[in-house]
């Protein structure tokens, strides 16, 4: 499937919507900034659509229905 906006014409870039919920746990450095060695906190979020579509990054309209098969 690829993508396109019909409004817009975008062929690149777009979004989904979905809840997420969980407890993660952030390292910091000791300046208090978060630290880049975080790309593993949001592993145990659980993780549910809020919206069957794929959504245009450039106008945020609807472009198609998430196949069936992709959604969770």
């Amino acid at each position: 499937m690829n993508l396109k906006c019909k409004k817009c014409g975008n062929g690149e870039d777009f979004y989904i919507k979905e809840r997420y919920w969980g407890e993660i746990t952030l390292h910091v450095y000791t300046n208090g900034d978060i630290s880049e060695y975080n790309s593993d906190a949001y592993d145990n979020a659980q993780y549910k659509l809020k919206s069957i579509y794929y959504y245009c990054c450039n106008c945020d309209c609807r472009v198609a229905k998430i196949p069936e098969s992709k959604r969770y």
